[in-house]
């Protein structure tokens, strides 16, 4: 019998399409014959964190008795809570049991490890998943390098003829989705994300692209890979509120790949870059570059004018006339990150999208359903949500205290 994904009375192994497994170690159990039928594998992790360190240092420990035969028909694999990452061996052994997995789904832990040893056998295990096409990687920490080893795999840089005669020719990725929850507690957050590497991951197959950021649910859980540092042990805290940005020059790499032709996606239908600061000129390049866009996202500094800057914005969107989906996430200009300062200076560029705004934008995007302005994500704040009703009506579903009309 194997236990479904939401924990509910086990099924029959031959009736059941996906499997969750909760592993006290890295041992995984024997699968039924009756369990062919499996599409869907979840691997949780429930190791303890004292007992953690000794299973990766365990020398006795060998991959390939650990997991033994898995049925070939699972296409889709899910790696929770694993928070100080795999032993070395495990996840190349793991990608050879499963040489189908189109698509990848890696949350909250530190996928390379703690050692070379354990990040060489990470890049191992993306280049033996030869036909995957969606990879969502949320909370993921590495060490330096790994990110961009990962776009190199992507690319195909890393193949040999070998591999392609043993592993097939590797089909390219589709969707894209790469997010961190943003740690208010965590003062040098942003300096453990790897912003420099993270454009290497654009490739000219992708139809969905995400670099988002979220608000934090802050927990005090010390096994949560988002306290830890690279090397486990748990980190200085602070306290802020919604979300912060990568600024800077980040962001020029990320447009950069984005919009040159060597790189640039060529049928991208949604694309959220929210973790990195978009000037209004870059995000209109964006958008000049991705014209079919149905859905956009994006963190984008204010210039100190809120009209001017509204009117830009526009400018930008009306490049892409399939839009249905539109949210900008207001950066304000200022040094002082402080919510209290926050919401002093920049209320006014929520508030601002006014219902002709969106009136005026949907007579350039016609299929437009959805606009929704907000400060970093800062609930206190307020939000401005504009949505279509059924009688093409618009409504302002506002959030908090901002007013717009």
């Amino acid at each position: 019998m194997i236990a479904n994904p939401s924990n509910a009375a086990p099924v029959d192994p031959s009736l059941a399409a996906a499997a969750q497994i909760p592993l006290q170690n890295f041992t995984l159990p024997t699968f039924p014959r009756e369990a062919q039928s499996l599409k869907s594998l979840t691997l949780t992790s429930d190791i303890a964190l004292n007992a953690y360190h000794t299973l990766l240092s365990d020398s006795s420990f060998t991959p390939e008795t650990a997991i033994p035969p898995l049925p070939t028909g699972i296409e889709s694999l899910t790696l929770e809570l694993f928070s100080l990452g795999y032993p070395s061996g495990w996840l190349s052994q793991l990608s050879r049991r499963l040489p189908n997995i189109k698509d990848l789904v890696v949350y909250s832990q530190l996928l390379g490890g703690i050692t070379a040893e354990s990040q060489a056998d990470a890049e191992r295990f993306f280049e033996n998943l030869r036909v995957l096409r969606g990879l969502h990687l949320l909370d993921v920490f590495a060490k330096p390098g790994f990110y961009r080893a990962v776009g190199d795999v992507l690319w195909g840089e890393r193949d040999t003829k070998q591999q392609a005669e043993e592993l097939g020719v590797r089909k390219r990725l589709l969707f894209l989705e790469v997010n961190f929850t943003f740690q208010p507690r965590q003062k040098e957050f942003l300096e453990r994300l790897p912003g420099k590497e993270l454009h290497r991951l654009v490739t000219p197959s992708l139809v969905t692209c995400t670099f988002s950021v979220s608000p934090a649910d802050v927990t005090n859980d010390p096994q949560d890979p988002t306290n830890l540092t690279e090397e486990g042990k748990e980190l200085a805290s602070g306290k802020e509120e919604g979300v912060r940005t990568l600024e800077g020059s980040l962001a020029e790499k990320l447009v950069e790949a984005l919009v040159k032709e060597e790189s640039r996606p060529r049928g991208l239908k949604v694309l959220n870059t929210t973790l990195y600061t978009l000037t209004v000129a870059q995000f209109g390049k964006l958008l000049k570059a991705h014209q079919g866009l149905l859905m956009v996202s994006a963190s984008i500094k204010e210039d100190g004018n809120a009209e001017k800057w509204k009117r830009d914005i526009r400018d930008a969107v009306i490049h892409c006339p399939e839009l249905e989906q539109i949210e900008v996430v207001v950066v304000p200009e200022t040094e002082d990150t402080s919510a209290e300062h926050l919401k002093s200076v920049s209320t006014d560029l929520v508030s601002s999208w006014k219902k002709e705004d969106i009136i005026e934008l949907q007579e350039k995007c016609p299929k437009l359903t959805g606009v929704k302005v907000g400060l970093l994500r800062m609930q206190s704040v307020g939000v401005t949500d504009w949505s279509k009703e059924e009688d093409r009506s618009w409504n302002n579903n506002t959030e908090g205290r901002v007013k717009s009309k």
